[in-house]
C-alpha cells in the first residue's frame, strides 16, 4: 500500500512539472496597466481651396457677331425683369445682363406652333430652359425662359448658348429644318462709370410676315 501511495505521489509531481510556464509575452509590460495602445495616426493634409474661376471677357466684335442667315426664324431675347426685347437671327452673338432671360421664337403669322414639339437645349447645363406660361401669346410664337439653377435670379458671367433642335406646327410640319442657335455673353453688373457694349444698330425685331 505504501508503495502504491509513493507511486501516485511521483505521478502527481510529474504532472505538475509538465505544466507549461506562463507566456511572458502575454503579460503587460512593466509600468503599464495592461490596456492596448491605440495606433498613432497622421492627420490628413487639408486640400487647398479652389481658386475662383476667371471669366475671359470677349471683345466687342466677338459679342456683336451678325453672320448672314437665310432662314425666316427670328429670336426675341428679353432680359429678366426687363421691358425691352432684343432681336436676333440664328448664329448671332450679343451681350446680356447676367440674369435669367426669356427667348421667343417667331414664325410666319400663318403658322400655329405646337409647343410640345419644341426641343430647346441650353449650355452650360447650369442654365435650364423652361417653357413659359405666357397669356395672350400669339399662335405663331413659342417662348421659353432660361433660368440659372432653375430659378429666376442672377446668374454667373460667361457665354450661354441656346439651341432649338426641333419644333413643328400643329399639323406636324417641321419649323426647324436644322438646329439653330444664338450665343449670349452674360455680363456682370456694370460698375459706376462703365457702359455696356454698343452693338451695331438693326437689332429691332421685324414684324412677322404673312398671315392675318
Amino acid at each position: 500500500m505504501k508503495r502504491f501511495l509513493a507511486v501516485c505521489s511521483l505521478l502527481l509531481l510529474a504532472g505538475c512539472a509538465a505544466q507549461p510556464a506562463p507566456d511572458s509575452e502575454a503579460q503587460p509590460a512593466s509600468g503599464t496597466t495592461g490596456q492596448v495602445q491605440a495606433p498613432q495616426t497622421t492627420p490628413a493634409a487639408t486640400a487647398p481651396a479652389p481658386a475662383p474661376q476667371v471669366v475671359a471677357v470677349p471683345t466687342p466684335e466677338e459679342m456683336c457677331q451678325k453672320p448672314e442667315d437665310g432662314s425666316d426664324i427670328i429670336f426675341g431675347v428679353m432680359p429678366g425683369d426687363g421691358d425691352s426685347e432684343l432681336g436676333m437671327k440664328p448664329g448671332w452673338t450679343r451681350p446680356l445682363p447676367a440674369r435669367w432671360f426669356g427667348v421667343s421664337l417667331r414664325f410666319d403669322k400663318s403658322v400655329k406652333v405646337d409647343p410640345a414639339s419644341f426641343v430647346v437645349k441650353v449650355e452650360p447645363a447650369r442654365w435650364q430652359p423652361v417653357a413659359a406660361q405666357a397669356t395672350g401669346k400669339p399662335d405663331w410664337m413659342h417662348i421659353v425662359n432660361v433660368l440659372p439653377d432653375g430659378e429666376m435670379k442672377e446668374g454667373p458671367a460667361g457665354w450661354v448658348t441656346v439651341t432649338v433642335e426641333k419644333g413643328s406646327d400643329m399639323a406636324g410640319k417641321s419649323l426647324i429644318p436644322k438646329p439653330v442657335s444664338i450665343r449670349l455673353f452674360m455680363q456682370e453688373p456694370l460698375k459706376p462709370g462703365e457702359t455696356g457694349v454698343p452693338c451695331p444698330a438693326g437689332d429691332l425685331i421685324p414684324p412677322p410676315a404673312g398671315g392675318h
